[in-house]
């Protein structure tokens, strides 16, 4: 279990729960939010994303499929009430969850 601002993050079994209610996200979501909580505050670039929640080798996918996932996860969230933890950007690198 990994508890982070509004966060509960069970990963036994694979939810996220916001204020006690489950947060409806697909697997990757579900796991690029696992990823990012597994190290809060520590930055991760889009290769390493790619590479650990996607098993993706370099170049087998986009940075934009990270961006897209980032978005998705954010309006998921904020529409959830949920100010922390945040995603963040780090410019020119990557991103990181702020707890």
């Amino acid at each position: 279990m990994i508890r982070l601002g509004d966060l509960e993050i069970d990963t036994s079994a694979r939810q996220i729960r916001v204020s006690r209610e489950p947060l409806a996200l697909t697997p990757l979501e579900y796991a690029l939010v696992e990823f990012l909580a597994s190290t809060p505050g520590g930055a991760f670039s889009r290769e390493q994303l790619l590479a650990e929640v996607w098993d993706s080798p370099a170049g087998g996918q986009e940075h934009a499929t990270v961006a897209e996932h980032v978005y998705r996860i954010r309006r998921k969230l904020a529409a959830a009430g949920v100010v922390q933890p945040r995603i963040t950007t780090v410019r020119g690198f990557g991103y990181r969850l702020d707890p």
